[in-house]
C-alpha cells in the first residue's frame, strides 16, 4: 500500500512537472512568434548597440534627407510581424544609406569616393554627431 501511494505520488509530481514544462514552453514560443521585429532592435547586431549611438545614425539619416525632420527611424522602419519583412527593411535601408552616403561607381573603390554634397556642407557637425 505503501509503495503505491508512493509511486502515485511519483506520477502526480511527473505530470504537474511535465505539464508546466509544456505550458512554460508554449508561453515562450508565443512571445517569441508575437515579438515584433524591429530593425531598430536589430541594429544591435550590427554595432549600434547604445540608444546615443542609434540616436546618432537617426540623426544622420535626416541630414541626407533618408527620413524626414518630423519623422523618426522607427517611423521609417516600424516594428514588423517576420522575418521577411525585417529582411526586406534591412535591404531597404542598406539601399538608402548606400544612395545617400556614397557616391560610387560600380569599379570605384571604397577609399577613392568622395563626400556627397550634403556631407561637406556640414562636415564639422557631422564629426559632432558621431562622436558618441
Amino acid at each position: 500500500m505503501k509503495r503505491g501511494l508512493k509511486r502515485s505520488w511519483c506520477i502526480v509530481l511527473i505530470l504537474v512537472l511535465s505539464i508546466t514544462f509544456v505550458i512554460m514552453g508554449l508561453i515562450y514560443y508565443q512571445n517569441m512568434v508575437a515579438k515584433p521585429y524591429s530593425l531598430y532592435n536589430y541594429l544591435d547586431y550590427y554595432g549600434f548597440s547604445s540608444n546615443q549611438q542609434k540616436a546618432a545614425l537617426e540623426k544622420l539619416m535626416r541630414q541626407a534627407s533618408i527620413i524626414s525632420p518630423h519623422e523618426s527611424f522607427q517611423d521609417k522602419f516600424p516594428s514588423r510581424g517576420n522575418h521577411k519583412e525585417l529582411i526586406n527593411d534591412i535591404l531597404e535601408f542598406v539601399k538608402l544609406t548606400q544612395a545617400h552616403f556614397t557616391i560610387r561607381t560600380g569599379s570605384q573603390e571604397r577609399w577613392q569616393v568622395k563626400p556627397t554634397p550634403w556631407m561637406e556642407k556640414i562636415k564639422k557637425r557631422i564629426f559632432n554627431i558621431l562622436k558618441v
